[in-house]
């Protein structure tokens, strides 16, 4: 058993490593390895933080599911609750 958990130890620390480097990756270096005018035209952007922010948002449609789903889930979750009180008397 406790070779088990010894390997999701590790597997949780290297998960956790790698995601700096994947937002490294993608957001970072893959702006520099671009040839095609790209750093021209991040020069005459706006880079505030607002503005980076906008730039990672989530789209609209995900957020609205995400909360449509977030309500959904209070309800079973109240649902649930009642349920438990009915039968336990």
């Amino acid at each position: 058993m406790a070779e088990v958990r010894a390997y999701f130890q590790v597997a949780y620390k290297r998960f956790g490593d790698n995601i700096p480097k994947v937002i490294d990756a993608d957001f970072v270096r893959a702006i520099d390895s671009s040839d095609d005018g790209l750093d021209v035209a991040l020069m005459s952007m706006d880079l505030s933080t607002e503005k980076c922010m906008e730039y990672l948002q989530e789209p609209r449609v995900v957020i609205q599911e995400r909360s449509k789903l977030a309500g959904k889930k209070q309800r079973l979750e109240a649902a649930q609750l009642k349920l438990d009180r009915y039968y336990r008397g």
